[in-house]
């Protein structure tokens, strides 16, 4: 968590910042109490979404989160694949009758 923060090794310690400076998603996310949420993080140039769960304690909050990207990625890309194969199966569809009355008038 602490590399995923501060942007990679080096650099300012996120413990020694406000949380708003190190990640005001997080910040807002507590502000408006939500418990669960899914929350994009730009950190870097680089945009990750993370499914954070928030709890509250008597000193503060904890905040665990888990980087979902990669999963949101293969989940879209298999539903585009799924839409693919269903476009191939409809327009398989007419030209199986039209290839089969070629080969007839062929022989014929």
């Amino acid at each position: 968590a602490q590399r995923f923060l501060q942007g990679g090794e080096g650099g300012e310690h996120p413990a020694d910042r406000a949380l708003t400076d190190v990640a005001p998603q997080f910040a807002q996310a507590i502000a408006s109490g939500e418990e669960n949420t899914v929350i994009q993080y730009a950190k870097a140039g680089d945009l990750r979404t993370l499914a954070v769960k928030i709890t509250a304690d008597v000193n503060g909050h904890v905040i665990t989160f888990e980087d979902i990207t990669r999963q949101l990625l293969d989940q879209r890309r298999a539903a585009w694949s799924d839409v693919a194969r269903r476009i191939a199966h409809e327009i398989k569809n007419p030209l199986t009758p039209i290839q089969l009355a070629t080969e007839r008038l062929k022989r014929r």
